[in-house]
Formats: C-alpha cells, structure tokens, sequence
C-alpha cells in the first residue's frame, strides 16, 4: 500500500499577497514624520505646500500601486489646490492666508471624496455639505483603525511580515520603558553619564520632553489623518453620480414662482427708483435728507449685500423647484427671472457705490476691500444664474458658485490686499492730506516695502509712527528669519526683511512701537 506524504506547494505557485494595508500604514507614517520635520517650531511658509505636493504624490503613488483608476475629470481640482497651497508661502495678510489653508483643506476633501469616481459638476448644493462631512468622518474615525486593523491581520499571514519580524518589534516595545527607566536611574547616579546621555539626546533633538511630545503628537495625528484620508480617496466605494432635477417632478408650478418673483421684482423696483434718485441725482439728493455721505453709504450697505447673495439663492430655490412643462412657463420664467437678475444688479451698484462714498471718507481697509472683490464675484454669479435658468441646469449653478468661491479667494491673492491698501491710502494722502497711519502700521509684511514713501511724509506724527512700526518688525524678523529655516521660508516675509535691511539705519533711528488693529467707530 502506498503511502503518501502531504508536500507544501512549490514557491511558485503559493498565492501573491499584496501588503497594501501595511503599505498605506508606511506611507501616512512617513507623511506624519514629514510633517513633524515641516511644521515643528516652523512658521507657516514654504513647508505647507511641500506637504501638500508629498501627499498628492504619495497618493497617485498608492494609485498606481494598487490599480486604482483616477476620475480623470475630477483630477484638476490638484491644481487650484496646489495653487491655494503655494499661496501660503507667497501672502502674509491673515485672512487671505487662513482662507488659503481653508480652501486647500476644501479641495483636498473634495479630490479625496471624488478621486475614484463622480463629478463635481453634477454636485447640488446639499452635496458641498455632505462630501467634506463625510470625507472628515470617513478618514478621521472609520477607514484609519479598518487600515490597521487589515495591516495587521496581512501581517500574520503567509505573505506577510515574517513572525520573526513581529517577535523583534514585540521585543522592542517591551524593551523601550525597561531601558528608559535604568537610564534615568543611571543618569542620576552619574554626573559624567548624565552629559553623556543629554549630549546624545541633543544630537536627535530629544532632550526636550516636551518637544518630544509635540513631535510625537504631530506625527501620530498627522499619520492618523493622512492614513485616513489616503484608504479614503482609494476606496473601491463609488460615489453615485448627481442626478439632474427634473422639472416635471418639481413641487411648485408656474404660478406660484411667477407671484414670488412678480412681488420682488415690484418691491426691488421701488428700491431701485430711490437709488436713481439719491445717487443718481447728485450730492444735493443725499445731504437735503440731513445725511452726510459717510452716513449715508455706511446705512444699509451689509443689507444691500445680503439682499443681493439672498436673492441668488432664492433664484436657484425656484429654478429648481419650479415646473416649467410648457413654452408659455419657460419663456414666462426666464423673462421674469432676468428682470429679477437687472433688478439686483442695480442693487449691488448701489452697494458698491456706498462703499466707495464710505471709501471717500475714512480710506481703504481690508474690511472695505474684501467687499468690493466679493461683490464682483456676486455680479458674475448674477449672470451665471440667468444662463443656468435659460437652459435649465440648476446644478450647473451651484458648480459656478463653487468656482466663484474659488475666484474671490484668488482674486484676493493677486491684489495682494495689504500693498494695494497700503498704495490706495497713500495716493488719497496725496490728494486729500488724510491718513491713518496707524492703521497702516497694523498691515502684514505683504505692504511693508510700500511703506517707505512714508518715511519722507511732511508730518512728523506720521513718520514716528510708520517708523517705529518698521522698527518693531524688523527686530521681529531679525529674531524669526534664522529659526524660521528653509521649512518655514515665505516670500513677502522674505522680501520684507530684505527691503528693511538695506534701510535698516534710517528705521533704527525710530522708536519701536507696536501697533494692532481696532474696530473701527465710523
């Protein structure tokens, strides 16, 4: 009787494990301790682009690797980001840097959300809320610990990590708190070790527990996130593709959206008629009502500007819940919802036209500028949505405002706010002899070099002010520019020092002084 004996299958045939969870664990680990070297004890500059750049490469990377087909539609949404990103390190002003940070994080979650499939064109408006909720839920709670957890279970398993290699890194973790706590020991009975181990410790910049800390923290989290969103953005989930409304399922009919915007456009009709006559009618109109012009442009101008965004989102309410089955519906709709469109167009001149009286008055400042660039960008969208309305494509509407949203923030950044305020006042000095200096001493480095021309100014009060204000950044910068390092190198801060430097012996002769921004009174 024969006897057989059970061999194990030849190399060749045993089955290809892919350790694609330890490999995506790998790489958010190496992200994390990427930006542990980036952003620790670096001010925000040149290191939040390069992280960026790292994580979309690292991304199209895992892509790759595990086969995973890109949505090429969706694909350029890396550039804007990348944009926004790069910005960080260009822009000094605050707010435009914190709307930058903001909008790189929005397009991360929206590439991540849309990387495999569906398309932010087809998206609604409830679609822009749910993807980044979703995103942020997805890969900061769920997809992370289901990473680890398959990393771990492709550990163990023919293919994996060998057992061997689990018993070392068993071995180390049980080995790390026995020897830190002889080593504490050690260094307290020996003043020559005790040099030793610090000496050492500083070579690896862990002689600061509480750095060290920090360092770990940042790591941890920013893996944590990055492990997320990775497994995220390389689910083999789906994202359904946005169904376009349907006019012939929409609850309201003809009549109901003819009186809705038959009894706004009579109510904006009449606001518009005491617009021609108030602005249109000369200064004398505006001061017989006992008001001065200030006064008068400051009365309003905010409800003007809700008016006029309230109204677009009335439009698309109605565009998109309207019932347009026949010719007469469609041509009554689109003629009224165009009068509503010129109607509001007036009334965002209107706005405007206060801004600038206000303008006139008090000068430029970043809470007057970012106004102006904002309704710009509304009176685009007034025209998108009458497009979108003749054609019926209501989520086309909602992408323009999604691209809108992406224009006023770039719109920011190419003028520059703090120089173009800086510039502006200093002309309206030269025409009216009125300046606020001090407010002009609050700016970002973005306006420092424009500021100079001040230092010849004929007042005095003028000059100290503006110098002591140059005096006191540039003993900020002289301590911030060497521990910035290359992570942290920004270009309007750089641009800034180097302006100050080459007039660092008239600057020093001012008094250094710093200056904040106050809530305005008028």
């Amino acid at each position: 009787m024969a006897v057989t004996t059970s061999e194990p299958p030849p190399a060749s045939s045993l089955p290809i494990i892919r350790l694609a969870a330890l490999r995506l664990t790998l790489i958010a680990l190496v992200l994390g301790l990427c930006a542990n070297v980036l952003f620790v004890n670096h001010p925000l500059g040149l290191n939040f682009p390069l992280f960026t750049l790292w994580t979309l490469a690292a991304l199209l990377t895992l892509a790759a690797l595990e086969r995973v087909r890109p949505a090429w539609r969706n694909l350029w949404l890396a550039a804007p980001l990348i944009y926004f990103a790069a910005m960080t390190a260009v822009r000094a002003e605050p707010f435009v840097t914190f709307l930058n940070v903001c909008t790189a994080l929005g397009l991360a979650m929206l590439l991540a959300h849309l990387f495999a499939s569906g398309s932010l064109a087809t998206f609604g408006v409830w679609d822009y809320v749910t993807a980044p909720m979703l995103t942020s839920v997805e890969a900061g709670v769920v997809r992370p610990g289901l990473v680890l957890i398959a990393a771990r279970a492709e550990a163990v398993r023919p293919g994996g990590t060998s057992p061997r290699a689990l018993a070392v890194l068993r071995g180390l973790v049980l080995a790390i708190p026995v020897v830190i706590v002889f080593t504490m020991l050690l260094t307290s009975a020996d003043v020559a070790f005790n040099k030793l181990i610090l000496d050492t410790l500083r070579v690896f910049s862990l002689d600061d527990l509480p750095e060290l800390m920090l360092r770990l923290i940042v790591i941890g989290l920013v893996g944590w996130a990055c492990l997320g969103g990775l497994a995220y953005a390389l689910r083999d989930t789906l994202v359904p593709e946005g169904i376009e409304a349907k006019s012939n399922s929409a609850p309201l009919g003809f009549i109901e959206a003819a009186i809705v915007l038959s009894s706004v456009n009579l109510l904006f009709v009449a606001f518009v008629a005491t617009q021609f006559r108030y602005f249109f009618g000369g200064q004398s109109n505006i001061t017989v009502e006992g008001f001065t012009y200030a006064e008068y442009a400051r009365r309003g101008f905010g409800e003007l500007v809700i008016v006029a965004v309230s109204t677009l989102g009335l439009g698309l309410a109605l565009q998109t819940f309207t019932r347009r089955q026949s010719a007469s519906a469609v041509w009554g709709f689109n003629l009224l919802s165009a009068v509503l469109v010129g109607l509001t167009s007036i009334i965002l001149a209107s706005a405007i036209q206060r801004l600038l009286l206000y303008e006139k008055a008090y000068g430029f400042t970043r809470l007057r500028t970012y106004p102006h660039v904002f309704m710009a960008w509304v009176g685009v969208l007034l025209g998108v949505f009458l497009i979108t309305t003749v054609i019926n494509r209501p989520r086309l509407f909602v992408f323009g405002t999604f691209l809108a949203g992406l224009g006023f923030v770039a719109t920011l950044n190419t003028l520059n706010t703090d120089a173009f305020i800086a510039r502006q006042n200093i002309i309206r000095q030269q025409q009216t002899g009125k300046l606020d200096a001090a407010y002009l001493a609050t700016l970002s480095d973005d306006a420092a070099p424009d500021l100079f021309p001040l230092l010849n100014n004929p007042d005095e009060e003028t000059r100290n002010v503006i110098g002591g204000a140059l005096h006191y950044r540039l003993s900020e910068l002289d301590a911030l520019m060497p521990e910035a390092g290359w992570q942290g190198w920004h270009w309007a801060r750089s641009r800034a020092y180097t302006a100050l430097n080459r007039r660092r012996a008239e600057i020093e002769q001012y008094e250094p002084q710093q200056y904040f921004w106050r809530v305005p009174i008028d």
